[in-house]
């Protein structure tokens, strides 16, 4: 949740296998809390002129929502 190493805007694919399904494990306020800061940092080291980010998850249906 937090790729200080990595450059905002410097990435053109992300794959995640996993990551995403275990910080969503529960149905929380502090999971969700948890998956929002997740999915901004995604956001932020994205290429914003078409990167791909692809997620392979199990989409429970808290998660979906």
């Amino acid at each position: 949740m937090k790729m200080t190493s990595i450059d905002s805007d410097s990435m053109d694919y992300i794959v995640d296998k996993g990551t995403f399904d275990a910080l969503c494990s529960e149905n929380s306020l502090d999971t969700q809390e948890k998956c929002k800061a997740y999915m901004n940092e995604i956001v932020r080291v994205m290429n914003p002129k078409g990167g791909l980010f692809l997620c392979v998850s199990l989409l429970e249906d808290f998660v979906l929502q």
